[in-house]
């Protein structure tokens, strides 16, 4: 996973979990890294997310492990027949990425 990734996998996964060598504030807690593991194993995406919002809450809010500074907030309105639009840690998506659907009616 590259850096600056906006899977939580990423933030929570690299930087909490204590066998992670990039763990540098020491956090070990076995039910939050035992919860990254289901997370990680798990294939429903919407199911993982929410595995994943769990440990982020248990390292955040039960166990303070780290204090945010800041959370953002966007929103974005995208026509249904526009396709590769994702949205989760940054404001947007690339236009690269996008893909309109031709055969879809436009409003």
């Amino acid at each position: 996973m590259a850096p600056g990734n906006a899977d939580p996998e990423y933030f929570l996964r690299l930087l909490f979990q204590s066998d992670s060598r990039t763990n540098e504030g020491g956090f070990a807690y076995p039910p939050f890294d035992e919860l990254i593991e289901r997370a990680r194993q798990e294939r429903s995406d919407r199911r993982r997310l929410h595995l994943f919002h769990e440990a982020d809450r248990m390292a955040v809010v039960d166990r303070v492990a780290v204090i945010p500074l800041v959370y953002g907030r966007s929103l974005a309105l995208v026509k249904p027949w526009i396709h590769g639009w994702w949205e989760f840690g940054k404001s947007s998506s690339s236009f690269a990425d996008l893909h309109v659907d031709p055969s879809s009616p436009r409003a």
